[in-house]
């Protein structure tokens, strides 16, 4: 059914769904093969799996909804690659960018549920697939700073024009509606990024930092957590590894509930809705990680249903 490489952390799982109970009228769906791509040893991916199977399983009223197949384990090989046996899938569900990736440069026809990914414009390029953007909305990231940080007024943000320019000019926008005002300052190079930041410091009362490559990557993390403390001026990071490294917050994902989110769309194609009809989703339920000592160091009085509320907090 699949062949993967990098077999340490890639698996490709069959999953048959015999859909015969009442709650599947639709005679068309009597009996349905899901094909799964993905990683299997990674934590998030299995709660994601273990969302996607209970919704259907919920749906279709019997906990044997679902029927793996031991057989479909990986094979190593020197590179990454996924053979798609098409013949009996009704749905394949692609669980991270490679797979996805993988599955499109085989110009599959088959619907396609795209999850654990973050590339919405990818995603947008072919119509027989959708999914679950690994990505929380931009006014929802904005109304979390309100919300953690309520007295904050002037947020800013550092970015590549060419990777991260139109989610700025987005956010411009999200921001003149919750009256904030969004500083946006560019970086065309990593080299750029002192004399940015020595710009930007000085004028905001937190720092959003968004996925930008050439903004917050390895090499520039160090430099963007050491100005943060030494101005005082709170960093919200896009994972909770800045946080554990001194960033004072950041917002993660339910996996499971990501699970069930896809689990929803994947019904409506079983139930012969054409997947380009459905949009691509943000996630709708917001996980986040906090950093008490950051917060501890500059002064911050946080609420305690914020201190109560967080998934994770580093002390």
């Amino acid at each position: 059914m699949a062949s993967y490489g990098q077999s340490r952390f890639i698996a490709a799982l069959m999953l048959a769904a015999c859909l015969l109970s009442t709650g599947f009228p639709d005679s068309a769906m009597a009996e349905s093969t899901i094909v799964v791509l993905g990683p299997q040893t990674n934590s998030p991916y299995k709660s994601f799996v273990n969302g996607f199977k209970h919704y259907l399983d919920a749906q279709n009223g019997s906990p044997g909804f679902f029927d793996m197949n031991p057989d479909n384990n990986p094979e190593a090989d020197s590179g990454l690659k996924i053979i798609v046996n098409q013949n009996d899938a009704a749905l394949i569900l692609s669980l991270g960018p490679k797979a996805f990736r993988s599955v499109t440069q085989q110009q599959v026809d088959r619907p396609v549920i795209a999850s654990l990914t973050s590339d919405r414009s990818e995603l947008n390029k072919h119509d027989n697939a959708t999914g679950v953007i690994l990505e929380h909305a931009i006014e929802t990231q904005l109304r979390w700073i309100k919300h953690i940080l309520p007295d904050v007024r002037t947020v800013g943000v550092l970015y590549n024009p060419a990777e991260s320019g139109s989610r700025i000019a987005a956010a411009q926008k999200a921001a003149r509606k919750l009256n904030l005002q969004l500083i946006a300052q560019e970086v065309n190079s990593p080299q750029e990024l002192p004399v940015a930041m020595d710009s930007l410091f000085r004028r905001v009362d937190v720092l959003w930092g968004i996925a930008d490559s050439v903004v917050l990557s390895r090499q520039t993390a160090k430099a963007v957590l050491l100005t943060s403390f030494r101005n005082k001026v709170p960093f919200v990071a896009p994972s909770p590894a800045w946080v554990k490294a001194g960033a004072l917050y950041s917002l993660g994902f339910d996996y499971e509930d990501l699970g069930e989110q896809s689990g929803e769309m994947a019904l409506s194609v079983l139930k012969g809705k054409p997947v380009s009809s459905i949009p691509p989703q943000e996630p709708r339920k917001v996980h986040y990680t906090l950093n008490l000592r950051t917060a501890e160091h500059m002064r911050l009085k946080l609420s305690s249903s914020v201190v109560q509320g967080a998934a994770e907090v580093f002390e």
